[in-house]
């Protein structure tokens, strides 16, 4: 029976030994990691650029023989489409000011 625990206390001993091998092998590989990669973070401010389209107006229309009533028509018209140009211009203006940073703009 003495020769039973020789052989238990020996298997024990390099339990325990092979325990402190990986403990010690695990120590040093996690020496061996990588650090963190380091975070950085940029505030950047950036002006919006608006669209060439949006800062001109068509011009106002040039009122012609206004003896004729087809000529003050036609004048009525072009006034109104002038009109409505600047009109759509302010409206993506004003879209562009109300909009969340980042968004998208659309060109003209």
């Amino acid at each position: 029976m003495r020769f039973e625990r020789r052989d238990a206390g020996r298997f024990g001993v390099a339990a325990v030994q092979l325990v402190l091998l990986v403990v010690v092998l695990a120590i040093s590989l996690a020496g061996c990691a990588a650090p963190p990669p380091l975070v950085e973070t940029r505030i950047q401010v950036e002006r919006v650029r608006l669209p060439g389209g949006l800062l001109s107006c068509e011009g106002a229309p040039v009122l012609g023989d206004w003896r004729r009533q087809s000529a003050v028509a036609d004048y009525v018209v072009r006034l109104h489409e002038a009109w409505a140009d600047c009109s759509q211009d302010v409206a993506a203006i004003a879209q562009i000011e109300n909009s969340a940073p980042g968004a998208p703009v659309a060109a003209k």
